[in-house]
């Protein structure tokens, strides 16, 4: 395979010295090592920085990955337990609220009873002539 323009290689100059070119490669620059028959090969010490750091980019990934799973577990417990206070809190309201319509239709049967009351004994008092009822 033949080297495209942008690729380069560890080659020896005119003066027989070697030189290092980089080749861009997935994002990385990667040194490459001329082979003897034209075939080229990464160094072993770049390839096992690029292992460590692609190993190093996995680790830190899982780790947010778990981190955000645990948070997600956490959020889902806290969301059923309000769900559980919720459901707790709409049945004690319905209990008020049918105690409350007790209340007032107690509150208006006495309500009730007390105008009675209060109408029967103005009528005694005006049958014995100790009273006048209010105009109104």
């Amino acid at each position: 395979m033949l080297p495209s323009p942008n690729d380069a290689w560890l080659a020896a100059d005119p003066k027989g010295h070697a030189r290092e070119n980089r080749v861009h490669f997935s994002a990385r620059w990667v040194s490459l090592v001329a082979i003897p028959g034209g075939m080229m090969a990464p160094k072993l010490d770049d390839a096992m920085k690029r292992l460590d750091i692609a190993l190093g980019l996995l680790e830190a990934s899982v780790s947010r990955r778990l981190e955000a799973d645990r948070r997600r577990g956490g959020l889902e417990t806290e969301l059923q337990l309000m769900q559980d206070d919720r459901a707790r809190l709409a049945e004690e309201l319905d209990g008020a609220l049918t105690r409350l319509h007790r209340f007032e239709a107690a509150t208006d049967d006495v309500s009730r009873r007390v105008r009675q009351a209060i109408g029967a004994v103005q009528t005694v008092l005006a049958q014995a002539g100790q009273f006048e009822p209010e105009e109104g």
